[in-house]
């Protein structure tokens, strides 16, 4: 099971569905007045209980969601796709946002994605390989999800402790979530590998289903 990026629809993940049939990408639910990234994880996680997935990831903001469901699902691994595990691995240009948060409602939305509509040309994706996907996936994003993604990941004070190994992978171009040096990396890959690099992407989830085998109980 993986989590689709900041409002993304499942299409981030297209490559992925078609090399791993028994792959579930959520629809984003739509957050409560006032709900928390804690709460939400949470929500999310009784919904999905039922299918006891054996892994679970995501991309960018979607593998925050992940690490947050992951003390109530238990899942036998986490992937993280051009994400982070732990607050201090956002960058300068993110952190030095945290205390505009407040803010992010009276951000025009809208207008943004309309011109994000605007740019989003065979041109464009040429020149700016790297990050003509996450303009595709903004420009359609839900806008209530996609304000309260941007002001949980301005308050995301990190993840506790999860009892399950934690896999990461990411592009070294990535303009959105700079690489660490320590993460396994994508050679010239930008924010959406599974889109741009969906073969090397693939081989590193199919080496973590093949360390973490289905066990009897897990639903296919």
């Amino acid at each position: 099971m993986l989590f689709s990026g900041l409002a993304a629809d499942e299409s981030i993940f297209g490559p992925q569905k078609l090399a791993f049939p028994g792959l579930t990408v959520p629809r984003w639910l739509d957050p409560l007045p006032d709900e928390s990234l804690a709460d939400y994880g949470k929500r999310w996680a009784s919904e999905l209980a039922p299918y006891s997935p054996n892994i679970i990831g995501g991309a960018s903001f979607g593998g925050i969601i992940a690490l947050e469901m992951a003390k109530y699902l238990k899942p036998a691994a986490v992937i993280l796709i051009g994400s982070v595990r732990k607050r201090e691995d956002l960058p300068l240009h993110i952190r030095a946002l945290f205390s505009a948060r407040a803010f992010v409602p009276w951000v025009p939305w809208r207008a943004l994605q309309s011109l994000a509509t605007c740019v989003k040309r065979p041109l464009f994706a040429k020149h700016f390989p790297h990050v003509s996907g996450v303009v595709r996936q903004f420009s359609n994003a839900n806008r209530n999800v996609l304000c309260w993604s941007v002001q949980q990941l301005l308050a995301w004070q990190g993840q506790s402790q999860i009892d399950c190994p934690i896999y990461q992978i990411h592009g070294s171009h990535d303009r959105i979530l700079p690489v660490r040096k320590s993460v396994e990396q994508i050679a010239n890959g930008g924010h959406v590998i599974s889109l741009t690099h969906a073969k090397e992407v693939n081989v590193f989830i199919r080496k973590i289903m093949e360390q973490h085998p289905p066990t009897d109980h897990v639903a296919e």
